[in-house]
């Protein structure tokens, strides 16, 4: 293939990529930019104008998009709440939740399998943090203890579907991928976390590495991008997900990075990510999206709509209603706000059908509807949660829990 034919599907998603945030605007933020960037990839791809086709070129760019969503989404973890009652009320949630998904799925498609089962019952049961950062801050409720609650909830929603992709879905005995989680874990303190640690101890270095979190060097960014590949790499290397590596970056770039660049960083993290690779990942998501499923089957796709609105929002409303999980949330307005935005999925779904497709754990119809109705949920379902506090009583309550609607902004 020569250089043109590389670019001109790139062009296509560029122009997808750049037109998505201003239908978004158009919109007010009913419609998101993630669900704007999936139906532009759908119109380009190849089942409706097959101006693009999915490559291994173009297949790259989306994979490095993928890991600064998931790098991000780790950046933004809490290990304090995680290890905090709360964070354990919510693995518990999780638990429950999957566990429900598993055997939900083995009733209506018994013929998959186990692993088929589990990959069903992941892609119900996540939680898209990175997508939801935005929206819970445009909507302003990221600080408030909606918005608490969502963070912690949504951290177990990424976080355990990985882990579980990492257990369950690589063809492996469960003891061998413990012990290749195991060595995963061993390689990374020696190749990366140790370098990095000791890094940050020599003066000179670490004084380099605050000046370079600005500037023409962004000698912390190169740094982080050099982590995010490596541990991708070695997730490829031993056959785990490349998402767990990503994930596993954000959270140790948060840890070790100085604490006088983490403003500056996080913003150029996010400037990194949000203004090509991401957009390019869900583009090319949505190019691979098969129309004929939901064709076929319309009812499916409702079906497993309701399966993860059930199955994942619902016994977060219930676990904050009767266990108390999150200081601070009272009332089934704002329990069910935390359900609303916990059951919003979409790039944990598009990571595990993708690998369960490839593994022919399921079909691509299948993988199709389940990404489509995790599309549908980031359409739906934070607008839902948005209407709830936009109708919220203001009386006696804090000016800053009321927060705007959804502006249309990413």
């Amino acid at each position: 293939m020569d250089t043109a034919e590389e670019f001109a599907p790139l062009v296509l998603m560029v122009l997808v990529v750049c037109v998505s945030p201003l239908l978004a605007r158009a919109s007010r933020g009913w419609v998101p930019d993630t669900v704007w960037l999936l139906l532009g990839g759908l119109l380009i791809g190849p089942s409706v104008l097959g101006l693009a086709a999915p490559s291994e070129s173009l297949g790259l760019l989306s994979e490095i998009g993928l890991g600064l969503l998931f790098l991000l989404a780790g950046f933004e973890i809490d290990p304090q709440a995680m290890r905090s009652r709360q964070g354990r009320l919510s693995w518990l949630v999780w638990a429950v939740s999957f566990a429900l998904a598993v055997v939900f799925t083995a009733l209506v498609a018994g013929e998959i399998g186990f692993f088929g089962w589990a990959a069903v019952g992941i892609a119900l049961t996540s939680t898209a943090l990175g997508t939801l950062l935005p929206i819970l801050s445009n909507a302003g409720v990221l600080r408030t203890p909606v918005g608490a609650g969502t963070m912690v909830h949504g951290a177990v929603g990424e976080l355990g579907p990985v882990l579980a992709m990492a257990l369950l879905l690589t063809g492996r005995d469960f003891s061998l991928n413990a012990l290749v989680l195991v060595a995963f874990v061993v390689i990374m303190v020696l190749t990366v976390v140790l370098p990095l640690h000791l890094g940050s101890r020599i003066p000179g270095l670490r004084r380099a590495l605050i000046d370079g979190a600005s500037g023409t060097s962004q000698l912390v960014l190169r740094v982080i991008m050099l982590v995010l590949i490596s541990l991708m790499f070695l997730s490829a290397v031993l056959d785990l997900d490349v998402v767990l590596g990503a994930f596993i970056a954000g959270m140790l770039v948060r840890r070790i990075a100085p604490a006088e660049a983490t403003d500056r960083l996080e913003t150029g993290l996010q400037t990194l990510g949000f203004s090509f690779f991401i957009p390019v990942f869900f583009v090319y998501s949505g190019m691979g999206i098969a129309v004929a499923a939901v064709a076929e089957a319309p009812l499916m796709l409702l079906g497993f709509f309701a399966a993860i609105v059930l199955l994942r929002g619902l016994p977060l409303v219930l676990g904050e209603r009767f266990l108390h999980i999150t200081p601070g949330v009272t009332g089934l307005r704002q329990q069910t706000q935390i359900g609303l935005y916990g059951a919003t999925g979409l790039p944990i779904i598009v990571a595990v059908t993708s690998l369960a497709e490839s593994s022919e754990l399921i079909t691509a119809e299948v993988g199709s509807l389940l990404v489509l109705a995790g599309a549908c949920t980031v359409l739906i379902l934070p607008a839902l949660a948005a209407l709830l506090q936009a109708t919220a009583p203001t009386t006696g309550t804090d000016p800053a829990e009321a927060g705007p609607a959804v502006d249309g902004q990413r």
